[in-house]
């Protein structure tokens, strides 16, 4: 709804590592000591039946409504991430950028600020009883310099690791992936928790004395209009794109932690604003509704595309609000019960989630089974064979075969692998992700030591998604690569566009009509031209036309069983209509 929002997440770090530091420096002073059992009762008390709660409920949600797809792989292993306090780690390395993502693939994204919290809740309470253990002698006052000392050098490394990143003096494989450890990673981001932390610090310890000092001094004025302005100029500089992500943030944790710092002296509490019930309310409810708001976000983008957002929005206000009165408020009283009862609700409230994700998982795969849109990766294991560069096979095989190209030719990958394997040869992949980083090494000749017999290529054309240049690119190298090994070089056409493809949903299976093979063949022959006219008099074609349409119509259902995924890949059900012609062309070429 609006493109600074996330600045949000930086004031919530800093409040939150002044709250939690507040807690700690007063459980210290009453007790002398810091519990480390008594903090993580809290913080899972507080943090874990929320977010279980709304784990199950959106996964009735995936069961009855999210597409038999991607989307409810997407879910599930978000979900899991964000119950397992990794999800920032998740979106890191799964490349997803936050700025870039379909909110219909990531009902839990905003998860990711809930992962390093829930990090630094780990970091801290460790870090001070080990000071404790070292300094057990010492008054709470020595505790606190140690703290101080301790959180100003995290804190100092922590932001000079996000400046060196953000700068790129320090890069990790590809600028792209840099951005995502920055915005990510618990490195780069602790320090706005520990400057909330020095600052609860700074105002526990203060003396009546520096109070007053503080109130009539001049200082007080300074930093709350420089609280204001750095705050401005990270929104206003941000939307007019002046000002970068890092900066914006960066900006806003330091406004916070001035505007914390000063707060006091001019009363912000006592304005009819902030002690207006309906803010006390929203103020005491800001968890589950920060649980909940981004679940709207991803509903409206699943059902109504953007033009219902706000209204989905204000609607999940509704569950959030039962979440904290119902769920919320009742368990922050469950750290003080009994020992036995407090364990038994503790293993529930994990086991319930995984459970439901799990039979979730279960009914997915069983409903895509009746439906027909099985995926290639269902099927695949192993290896990763969407990412990484795999090789299946003996090594002393007597024939090996190289799949390359991008999710067209991942989508062979379960006809070439079994073929393989039925006749005991070396199958290499490269793929999608591997594809992208090792196209340049076809072109050079240096991709791998070892000579193939047989090289098979396909990428996507009728989409449109690829780029003339691109496509000319891709076969010149493949030509040479091919020549080079003295190998052929098949090459597997664009299967027929299913533009008006629609997902199935539990609640609704769509009709699938068949596709019009005339105008399936005019829509694929001038990608068709273009590819004839780079490729070398050497290169086979094979055409799944021939397995998927006849003469009039090209099927998108066979046996009751789909046969795509998407618009322009097959299901598993689709591979076996075309499997015993694939073979019979690989049989020719590696004689068999």
């Amino acid at each position: 709804m609006w493109s600074g929002g996330f600045v949000g997440v930086d004031m919530f770090f800093v409040v939150s590592g002044y709250v939690i530091g507040l807690s700690l420096i007063h459980e210290r002073n009453q007790s002398n000591s810091n519990s480390l059992k008594q903090f993580f009762q809290r913080r899972f008390f507080r943090i874990f039946p929320p977010l279980v709660a709304t784990i199950v409920g959106t996964c009735v949600y995936a069961y009855l409504i999210l597409p038999l797809d991607r989307a409810q792989d997407y879910f599930i292993q978000q979900a899991q991430a964000a119950l397992f306090s990794y999800a920032n780690f998740f979106f890191i390395f799964h490349k997803m950028d936050y700025f870039l993502q379909e909110a219909n693939y990531t009902f839990f994204l905003h998860t990711w600020s809930l992962g390093i919290e829930e990090q630094f809740y780990i970091l801290v309470p460790i870090s001070i009883a080990l000071i404790g253990i070292k300094n057990r002698s010492r008054v709470s006052g020595d505790h606190f310099r140690v703290w101080r000392n301790v959180f100003r050098t995290i804190a100092l490394i922590s932001a000079i690791c996000a400046l060196i990143i953000h700068l790129n003096v320090l890069t990790f494989s590809t600028p792209e992936f840099n951005q995502l450890i920055l915005f990510y990673s618990p490195l780069t981001r602790s320090w706005e928790f520990f400057v909330g932390m020095l600052i609860a610090l700074r105002l526990s310890s203060a003396t009546l004395h520096d109070a007053k000092q503080f109130k009539n001094n001049i200082g007080s004025q300074i930093s709350l209009g420089a609280s204001v302005f750095f705050l401005s100029l990270a929104l206003i500089g941000y939307q007019q794109g002046f000002v970068s992500q890092f900066s914006a943030s960066s900006l806003t944790a330091i406004s916070t932690g001035l505007f914390i710092l000063i707060r006091t002296e001019f009363n912000f509490a006592s304005s009819r604003f902030i002690s207006h019930r309906v803010i006390q309310i929203i103020g005491n409810a800001s968890y589950s509704i920060y649980l909940w708001h981004w679940i709207g976000v991803s509903i409206a983008k699943d059902l109504f595309q953007t033009s219902h957002t706000p209204l989905l929005i204000a609607l999940s206000f509704i569950p959030a609000f039962m979440s904290y009165k119902l769920i919320e408020s009742p368990f922050r009283k469950v750290r003080f019960l009994p020992t036995r009862p407090k364990i038994f609700i503790g293993i529930s409230l994990v086991l319930i989630p995984i459970m439901s994700l799990t039979l979730l998982g279960s009914t997915m795969l069983s409903a895509r089974e009746e439906y027909g849109n099985v995926f290639p990766s269902t099927v695949l294991e192993g290896c990763d064979f969407w990412g990484k560069m795999c090789i299946v096979g003996p090594e002393d095989a007597s024939r090996r075969i190289l799949v390359f190209g991008d999710s067209h030719a991942h989508q062979l990958i379960p006809m070439v692998k079994d073929y393989a394997e039925s006749h005991n040869f070396e199958l290499t992949t490269c793929v999608v992700v591997c594809k992208d980083e090792n196209l340049t090494k076809i072109g050079d000749g240096s991709f791998s030591e070892s000579r193939f017999d047989l090289i098979i290529t396909s990428i996507k054309t009728t989409s449109g998604l690829l780029s003339r240049d691109d496509r000319k690119r891709f076969a010149s190298r493949f030509n040479s690569y091919a020549k080079s090994q003295n190998s052929p070089h098949l090459v597997v056409l664009d299967n027929p566009y299913f533009a008006n493809h629609v997902s199935p949903r539990r609640v609704k299976y769509p009709m699938l009509e068949p596709l019009d093979r005339t105008a399936q063949t005019e829509m694929r022959d001038p990608y068709l031209a273009d590819l004839l006219s780079d490729s070398d008099g050497k290169t086979i074609f094979f055409d799944p036309f021939d397995s998927l349409c006849n003469k009039e119509i090209c099927f998108t259902e066979f046996d009751g069983k789909a046969l795509y995924l998407d618009n322009n890949h097959y299901s598993m059900a689709g591979s076996k209509l075309i499997e015993p012609n694939l073979y019979k062309t690989l049989d020719s070429l590696l004689g068999n």
